[in-house]
């Protein structure tokens, strides 16, 4: 399929990387001594290339194949090429949100977490706040979904989905640390949305 007919999230995150790439070539035609950039400038172009490549490889992702027949057939397969697309267009925003230079380009922000910087930038991204409720809605349906998993310690009984992530993902010394320290977390407890909108 050609780039210029990708659809939904890929289309969106192949636009992204065109708007990122152009962010560089300003950042370019603003050099004032191109042969030699400040470390400023350089960190700014390093970030807008490194937000390019990674949505655009986020954008044209093909669904993953692998040599075993029964892994190809899998259910979860779509999932996981979902996961590393995610993955691949994160890296591309933590690319600008982590660097100072770039978000000094939006004013700055005393923010030190990777959570609040993300807000930081979802807050400057001016998207319609019906479209963020409409995502935060999305992702909290997601992780309210009841699934069946094993949890050690837990009985065999349904789990949120967020309750899954959360107990599977995280070791007991990462759950006790800030971000952690919810147990059992709920959906209906996450701040994701605050000062996001």
């Amino acid at each position: 399929m050609p780039r210029s007919q990708l659809s939904g999230s890929a289309g969106r995150l192949h636009a992204a990387g065109k708007i990122y790439s152009a962010c560089a070539k300003q950042v370019t035609l603003t050099l004032a001594t191109p042969a030699q950039p400040t470390a400023v400038e350089s960190e700014r172009l390093i970030a807008f290339g490194i937000a390019s490549d990674w949505c655009r490889r986020a954008a044209t992702l093909k669904p993953l194949t692998y040599l075993g027949r029964k892994m190809n057939k899998s259910k979860r397969s779509p999932g996981l090429t979902e996961l590393i697309r995610f993955n691949f267009a994160w890296s591309g925003m933590n690319a600008l949100f982590s660097r100072e230079s770039v978000r000094d380009l939006l004013g700055g922000t005393t923010a030190r977490s990777e959570l609040e910087r993300f807000a930081f930038f979802l807050r400057h991204a001016r998207l319609p706040h019906a479209s963020v409720s409409a995502m935060i809605a999305t992702l909290h349906g997601i992780l309210r979904t009841p699934v069946m998993t094993r949890i050690a310690g837990a009985a065999p009984t349904p789990v949120t989905t967020l309750e899954s992530i959360y107990f599977k993902y995280t070791t007991p010394e990462i759950r006790v640390l800030k971000a952690g320290g919810v147990a059992p977390i709920r959906p209906d407890r996450l701040q994701v949305a605050e000062g996001c909108g």
